[in-house]
């Protein structure tokens, strides 16, 4: 949108666009489901693009009701909640289950939505940090970028389990996504600080991401983490979700030299051109 609002042209093509949109638009009717490539796209159709989405979303009652439905749709009740199947794996491994521990783990969730999930019920936690570009519940999720979120200087401001369930597919450029990742392990604590010498890290990318994608798949998931010190512990295809449970083996495990760029791993003009880049950190 910054762009957007700097270039005359396109700013007036998004306002009329979702101008249109809001006067025309249907509220009983189904949004059109036809997949279109964004890297394929001029600027200009882009943002009447915009223009349609945010005409939409303001009929439907602006950007706080089409929330309010995201979190209606987390709703433990309606099976939306991802965090349900970390906290059903994290007591079938047995990690953090003993009773009688002294020092319960504290876990930092990126994208939250609700504070009444399960990785809130669940009562595996001392302590949930809660953060979203844009917090529904002020005072319990956090209004917070985290590319802006400053690095931990102490143990304190490190956290024994990170959740980022469907954040990742939402960031914009293949390389942030890279960024993101290895930025989420300066936030674990080493496995020698950890309760039980246990870090964990939980992830979850819509399916289509690993089954669909010219350039990404699970092995090539797999292989990102690998590289940034993650062991797979669990795995699981929904129909919609792919979910990680991933042991974070510390610093001394991440491979700061590896770097893999966009290459075409499957061939098919019905694919969708999600990628994960990863930069070497200097």
């Amino acid at each position: 949108m910054s762009i957007i609002g700097r270039n005359s042209t396109l700013f007036n093509a998004y306002q009329k666009e979702k101008q249109k949109v809001t006067a025309n638009f249907k509220l009983n009717e189904m949004t059109s489901q036809t997949q279109i490539s964004i890297e394929k796209l001029s600027s200009y159709d882009l943002a009447v693009m915009i223009g349609t989405i945010d005409g939409e979303i303001a009929k439907r009652g602006g950007l706080e009701v089409y929330q309010a439905a995201s979190i209606k749709g987390q709703d433990q009740k309606r099976g939306g909640d991802s965090s349900k199947r970390m906290v059903d794996w994290l007591k079938e491994i047995g990690i953090w289950q003993t009773k009688d521990m002294k020092i319960k783990p504290v876990a930092l969730e990126i994208g939250s939505l609700s504070s009444r999930n399960y990785i809130t019920s669940c009562k595996i936690f001392e302590r949930i940090t809660r953060i979203d570009l844009n917090s529904q519940e002020p005072g319990l999720i956090i209004q917070q970028d985290f590319f802006e979120r400053p690095l931990p200087t102490k143990l304190v401001e490190r956290f024994d389990l990170i959740s980022c369930s469907l954040v990742v597919n939402f960031v914009s450029k293949p390389e942030q996504r890279g960024r993101m990742l290895r930025r989420i392990t300066k936030f674990l604590k080493e496995p020698d600080d950890a309760v039980g010498g246990r870090c964990l890290f939980f992830f979850v990318i819509p399916l289509p991401c690993v089954k669909n994608s010219r350039y990404c798949d699970k092995q090539r998931i797999d292989e990102i983490m690998k590289s940034l010190g993650f062991e797979c512990r669990k795995y699981h295809e929904s129909h919609k979700l792919a979910y990680w449970l991933l042991e974070w083996k510390g610093s001394n495990s991440v491979d700061n030299e590896y770097a893999i760029g966009k290459r075409e791993l499957h061939g098919g003009s019905k694919r969708n051109n999600f990628c994960i880049i990863m930069e070497a950190e200097s």
